[in-house]
Protein backbone atom coordinates (compact mmCIF):
# COMPACT_ATOMS: atom_id res chain seq x y z
CA UNK A 1 0.00 0.00 0.00
CA UNK A 2 2.95 2.52 0.99
CA UNK A 3 4.31 1.58 -2.87
CA UNK A 4 1.26 2.59 -4.16
CA UNK A 5 1.04 5.84 -2.27
CA UNK A 6 4.00 6.57 -3.04
CA UNK A 7 3.66 5.79 -6.91
CA UNK A 8 0.75 7.68 -7.22
CA UNK A 9 1.86 10.79 -5.14
CA UNK A 10 4.82 10.95 -7.71
CA UNK A 11 2.19 10.94 -10.86
CA UNK A 12 0.29 13.89 -9.12
CA UNK A 13 3.51 15.69 -9.04
CA UNK A 14 4.69 15.12 -12.16
CA UNK A 15 1.06 15.87 -13.72
CA UNK A 16 0.49 18.41 -11.49
CA UNK A 17 4.02 20.11 -11.78
CA UNK A 18 3.97 20.40 -15.47
CA UNK A 19 1.07 22.58 -15.86
CA UNK A 20 1.89 26.19 -17.55
CA UNK A 21 -0.08 29.06 -17.49
CA UNK A 22 0.51 31.91 -20.27
CA UNK A 23 0.86 35.82 -18.63
CA UNK A 24 0.60 38.54 -20.87
CA UNK A 25 -0.17 38.45 -25.00
CA UNK A 26 3.16 37.42 -26.84
CA UNK A 27 1.43 38.27 -30.54
CA UNK A 28 2.05 41.65 -31.79
CA UNK A 29 -0.48 41.14 -34.33
CA UNK A 30 -3.22 40.76 -32.06
CA UNK A 31 -2.96 42.99 -28.92
CA UNK A 32 -4.41 45.54 -27.45
CA UNK A 33 -1.90 47.12 -24.97
CA UNK A 34 1.08 49.23 -24.40
CA UNK A 35 4.53 48.27 -24.30
CA UNK A 36 7.91 50.20 -23.99
CA UNK A 37 10.27 50.75 -26.89
CA UNK A 38 14.17 51.74 -25.31
CA UNK A 39 16.48 52.51 -27.96
CA UNK A 40 20.04 52.80 -27.65
CA UNK A 41 22.97 53.71 -30.48
CA UNK A 42 26.24 52.98 -31.28
CA UNK A 43 28.52 54.66 -33.85
CA UNK A 44 30.14 51.96 -36.39
CA UNK A 45 29.62 49.11 -33.18
CA UNK A 46 31.28 51.78 -30.73
CA UNK A 47 29.50 52.94 -28.18
CA UNK A 48 31.28 55.82 -26.97
CA UNK A 49 29.85 59.22 -28.67
CA UNK A 50 32.03 60.80 -31.72
CA UNK A 51 32.91 64.83 -31.54
CA UNK A 52 30.38 65.06 -34.58
CA UNK A 53 27.57 63.51 -32.62
CA UNK A 54 26.02 65.64 -29.89
CA UNK A 55 22.13 64.93 -30.07
CA UNK A 56 20.60 62.26 -31.42
CA UNK A 57 16.87 62.21 -33.39
CA UNK A 58 14.86 58.89 -32.91
CA UNK A 59 11.66 58.83 -35.55
CA UNK A 60 9.50 55.90 -34.86
CA UNK A 61 6.70 55.29 -37.35
CA UNK A 62 4.31 52.82 -38.12
CA UNK A 63 4.61 50.17 -40.94
CA UNK A 64 2.12 51.95 -42.94
CA UNK A 65 5.00 55.21 -43.05
CA UNK A 66 3.25 57.12 -41.14
CA UNK A 67 5.31 59.37 -37.98
CA UNK A 68 4.79 57.72 -34.38
CA UNK A 69 7.83 60.24 -33.27
CA UNK A 70 9.74 62.40 -35.66
CA UNK A 71 12.48 64.82 -35.13
CA UNK A 72 10.12 67.84 -35.63
CA UNK A 73 7.83 66.55 -32.76
CA UNK A 74 10.93 66.55 -30.05
CA UNK A 75 12.30 63.42 -29.35
CA UNK A 76 15.72 64.73 -29.30
CA UNK A 77 18.81 63.02 -26.66
CA UNK A 78 21.90 64.21 -25.68
CA UNK A 79 24.31 61.44 -27.14
CA UNK A 80 25.89 60.93 -24.24
CA UNK A 81 22.48 59.63 -22.72
CA UNK A 82 23.48 56.34 -24.78
CA UNK A 83 19.55 56.30 -25.12
CA UNK A 84 16.17 57.32 -25.37
CA UNK A 85 12.85 55.46 -23.99
CA UNK A 86 9.35 55.69 -25.46
CA UNK A 87 7.30 55.08 -22.63
CA UNK A 88 3.66 53.39 -23.49
CA UNK A 89 4.19 52.99 -27.25
CA UNK A 90 1.21 51.10 -28.73
CA UNK A 91 2.32 46.99 -29.44
CA UNK A 92 3.17 45.74 -32.63
CA UNK A 93 5.48 46.58 -35.47
CA UNK A 94 7.80 49.56 -36.02
CA UNK A 95 10.21 50.82 -38.22
CA UNK A 96 12.71 53.24 -36.05
CA UNK A 97 15.56 55.36 -37.76
CA UNK A 98 18.23 57.19 -35.68
CA UNK A 99 20.66 60.68 -36.67
CA UNK A 100 23.45 62.31 -34.83
CA UNK A 101 24.10 65.99 -35.72
CA UNK A 102 27.10 68.11 -34.18
CA UNK A 103 26.35 71.28 -32.53
CA UNK A 104 25.77 73.33 -35.34
CA UNK A 105 22.81 70.86 -36.49
CA UNK A 106 24.79 69.01 -39.30
CA UNK A 107 23.65 65.74 -40.23
CA UNK A 108 27.14 63.33 -39.38
CA UNK A 109 25.54 59.82 -38.28
CA UNK A 110 22.85 58.20 -39.38
CA UNK A 111 21.41 54.61 -39.19
CA UNK A 112 19.75 52.11 -41.50
CA UNK A 113 15.59 51.86 -41.03
CA UNK A 114 15.14 49.18 -38.26
CA UNK A 115 12.33 47.35 -37.90
CA UNK A 116 11.13 46.25 -34.07
CA UNK A 117 8.12 44.93 -32.35
CA UNK A 118 7.15 46.21 -29.41
CA UNK A 119 5.67 43.31 -27.50
CA UNK A 120 2.92 44.24 -24.58
CA UNK A 121 3.43 45.18 -21.39
CA UNK A 122 7.45 44.99 -21.60
CA UNK A 123 10.26 47.02 -22.23
CA UNK A 124 11.38 46.44 -25.80
CA UNK A 125 15.07 46.88 -25.87
CA UNK A 126 16.76 47.77 -29.58
CA UNK A 127 20.36 48.79 -30.33
CA UNK A 128 20.70 50.73 -33.24
CA UNK A 129 24.43 51.17 -34.96
CA UNK A 130 24.95 54.70 -36.98
CA UNK A 131 27.50 55.07 -39.87
CA UNK A 132 29.45 58.63 -40.61
CA UNK A 133 27.21 60.35 -43.78
CA UNK A 134 29.04 60.94 -46.54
Amino acid sequence: MRRILCWSSLFLLLFMGSACVIVGNDDPTNCDGNGDLAVDWIFGGDDRCPADAENMYVEVYDLNGDPIHTETDGEVASCLDGGITFRALACGPFAIRVHGVDSSGFLSWESAEVNVVVREGRLNAFTVNLLPTP
